[in-house]
């Protein structure tokens, strides 16, 4: 009587977590009875999941003794030889656990552990699957082969997975993460392919996702670096500032994340934080050009233009064959009036960018406004630039025509009509990865920008006009995305 209460007690001790009065009070329990399977089996049990390997083998051996059929301690017996690295005498144990017992849980779960173990992938999904047969909801499974999915690019079958899963488990952080991970890897993909915009619908759902399973889970630091990788593929670095914080607080040397925390602060204007977390950086990595030029332009955005072009000329020392960085300098030169300082930097930036590039374009109209304003003569100008530059700069005069008042129905139809033109003249090359982003930068950039800043400006004619341009380029995003399949119409000529 005294060893079955100590038994219960044990039971007890269990059901609320208390491991250690657990394990003394099943001991306890066979001392006072050596026939007491349960009470020998449940410390085997327990010493295992503690990583006790010795006295978890000597109880499972009593406990073998006592019950010769018991499956369950095959199964477990299986358990300690896969942590021993003993795999074909642990799938004797499971193999003989399950012939014993069919109804015997978790055999081809442990199975595919073993498989992972001997980078046999094809052979752990095979034994997950099995075990899902039998146990639908077994939910160590679900996330290992919904892991192995996502890893092998069998993305539908892991969403299924986890979403079926979601509707039994809705607080596993885990089945959370996994299903961001899932969004996450969709949108790296949309943005590489797509552009950012195609991809922004699936960062949302990878945030949300990663955001939950943080709340379940707040100790989930992996899941931390997920979330800000998400807000980060998304450009939404503002909203990311306390969750960027949170990891260098954690890791102060993770270096990578200072330059996205410094974007977060320029995006809300805090100038100064992000001077400061910029500056940490550059304490350590002071030959990365790149974070200098960052500096620089904060320094531009503040308004101090002094200190701005001292941090661009050493980013410009750093990487001396990058025209952008003499782009932005000349243009801080121009900003103090040293009108013959930006226009021979400008004049380097013109001579390193590629030809008719956006770097050209922007230096050719710089130079044009510094022309204008400083009042120079010719001839000065040419001391400056050079004959070929002037001579170009002079010829250059790009014009621009609006055939229709912006906002109207006319205006509206004939971007559309522009758009869809490009999108069959694409279709017909082969639509390649290549015809795809530049479609889809092509709808960011001259559909939907032109549409945000219609409304901010209240041009449209009416709700009906916007309504109609609306719609149009929600067809096109949807026609780049793959959601609507596209068809060529087929003309046939008459007899």
């Amino acid at each position: 009587e005294q060893s079955i209460y100590y038994s219960a007690l044990a039971n007890l001790y269990e059901n609320t977590g208390q491991v250690e009065d657990c394990i003394t009070a099943y001991q306890k329990s066979y001392q006072l009875d050596n026939d007491n399977y349960e009470a020998v089996f449940r410390l085997a049990v327990l010493t295992l999941n503690r990583g006790e390997l010795k006295r978890a083998a000597q109880y499972l051996k009593i406990a073998l003794r006592l019950k010769s059929n018991k499956g369950e301690v095959y199964k477990y017996f299986g358990v300690l030889l896969r942590k021993q690295k003993q795999f074909d005498k642990s799938k004797e144990a499971f193999l003989k656990a399950k012939l014993l017992n069919k109804y015997v849980r978790e055999i081809y779960y442990q199975l595919g552990l073993i498989d992972l173990e001997l980078n046999n992938v094809s052979g752990a999904i095979e034994n997950f699957e099995r075990e899902l047969k039998d146990s639908p909801s077994h939910l160590l499974t679900v996330t290992k082969l919904a892991s192995l999915y996502l890893d092998n690019k069998q993305d539908e079958k892991a969403t299924i997975l986890i979403r079926r899963a979601l509707k039994t488990h809705k607080n596993d952080g885990e089945l959370h993460r996994l299903l961001g991970q899932f969004h996450l890897s969709k949108a790296e993909f949309e943005k590489e392919n797509n552009g950012l915009y195609i991809a922004l619908e699936d960062y949302d759902e990878a945030i949300k996702s990663f955001k939950q399973s943080i709340r379940l889970n707040p100790e989930r630091t992996d899941v931390l670096e997920l979330l800000v990788k998400a807000y980060s593929g998304a450009k939404r670095f503002a909203v990311a500032i306390p969750f960027f914080n949170k990891l260098i607080q954690i890791s102060p040397e993770r270096w990578e994340y200072y330059p996205d925390l410094a974007r977060g602060y320029l995006a809300n204007q805090e100038y100064d934080k992000a001077i400061d977390i910029l500056g940490k950086y550059l304490e350590v990595n002071k030959s990365d050009a790149k974070v200098w030029f960052q500096l620089g332009k904060i320094y531009a955005d503040k308004g101090d233009f002094i200190d701005g072009i001292e941090i661009f000329k050493k980013a410009i020392l750093i990487e001396p064959n990058d025209p952008k960085k003499k782009l932005f300098l000349g243009m801080l030169q121009a900003e103090v009036n040293r009108f013959d300082a930006a226009l021979k930097t400008l004049r380097k930036a013109i001579k390193q960018a590629p030809e008719n590039s956006i770097v050209v374009r922007r230096c050719e109209d710089l130079i044009k406004q510094i022309i204008e304003v400083s009042g120079y003569k010719e001839n000065q100008v040419e001391q400056n630039l050079g004959k070929d530059i002037t001579k170009n700069i002079r010829k250059n005069k790009r014009k621009k025509i609006a055939k229709y008042h912006p906002g109207s129905l006319k205006y509206s139809k004939g971007r559309i009509i522009a758009a869809f033109r490009l999108f069959k003249k694409l279709h017909s090359e082969g639509w390649s990865k290549k015809h795809r982003k530049h479609m889809a930068k092509y709808v960011k950039y001259r559909l939907i920008k032109n549409y945000r800043q219609l409304i901010k400006f209240k041009k449209f004619k009416s709700k009906g006009v916007r309504r109609y341009y609306y719609v149009a380029i929600r067809r096109l995003i949807d026609l780049v995305r793959g959601k609507i399949t596209y068809e060529p119409k087929v003309v046939t000529k008459r007899d």
